[in-house]
């Protein structure tokens, strides 16, 4: 695993995003007037979101890693002292007063991520709010503080493009209400255009994604993938 830069992670993410919607809007254009236009922009949007929300897992994965590889004093902090309680209950106080890791800041990239996720796959959190408590429990105070500046709003944005790209993957009835329970909690907040009700459900992911947030106005899916890389640019700035 090599060094990673907060700055390159927003860069690239922004970039991808780019090429994303680019090809979104080529690909949807090529298919005004076909008889097939409306099922075969619906299964574009549902593929376009669901890379772009693979690709928005891999930027907060990256971007936690970047911090704690910057400074992982706290995280360090944060194991010596669960280790000591471990040692503590099984051999008493003595004996976890002698496990001390020392102030560690600076842990070689390889070495790193095994202890942030021994099994080898992206950091992940199960919602915004997670993140966030994450990152002030394991990051220095300037960092986690990135994390703290994310709106209400964008928490649940960030929830709902998760739970969809859930369903889109599982189609399960499990992941089709937690996607739904997402998107009615969008009703508060700046992201009315994307919410749906109780009573107006989602029916097709694609038709929902592809539908225009009001006349002369972007679709749902250029919302999300615009404010997904507004997420990553601030917590990559």
């Amino acid at each position: 695993m090599n060094k990673l830069n907060p700055k390159d992670v927003a860069s690239d993410f922004d970039a991808e995003i780019t090429k994303l919607v680019d090809y979104y809007l080529r690909s949807a254009a090529s298919f005004h007037g076909s008889t097939t236009e409306k099922s075969d922009t619906s299964l574009l949007a549902e593929h376009v979101f669901l890379s772009a929300a693979i690709s928005f897992e891999g930027a907060l994965s990256d971007l936690f890693f970047a911090y704690t590889n910057k400074d992982a004093s706290v995280f360090i902090a944060k194991k010596q002292s669960l280790i000591q309680d471990v040692v503590k209950r099984e051999f008493g106080d003595w004996y976890a007063k002698k496990v001390v890791l020392g102030s560690i800041k600076h842990i070689k990239a390889g070495e790193l991520y095994p202890l942030l996720d021994p099994t080898g796959h992206n950091i992940t959190f199960y919602d915004a709010k997670k993140m966030v408590e994450r990152a002030d429990k394991y990051l220095i105070q300037a960092h986690a503080a990135k994390y703290k500046a994310l709106s209400t709003s964008h928490h649940k944005l960030m929830n709902a493009a998760k739970f969809i790209r859930n369903c889109i993957a599982h189609r399960s009835d499990a992941s089709y209400e937690a996607m739904m329970d997402a998107l009615v909690k969008l009703q508060s907040g700046n992201y009315k255009s994307l919410a749906r009700t109780a009573d107006k459900k989602v029916n097709s992911i694609g038709a929902y994604l592809k539908a225009s947030t009001g006349p002369k106005k972007p679709t749902r899916i250029e919302v999300y993938l615009s404010e997904l890389r507004a997420v990553i640019n601030v917590l990559g700035a």
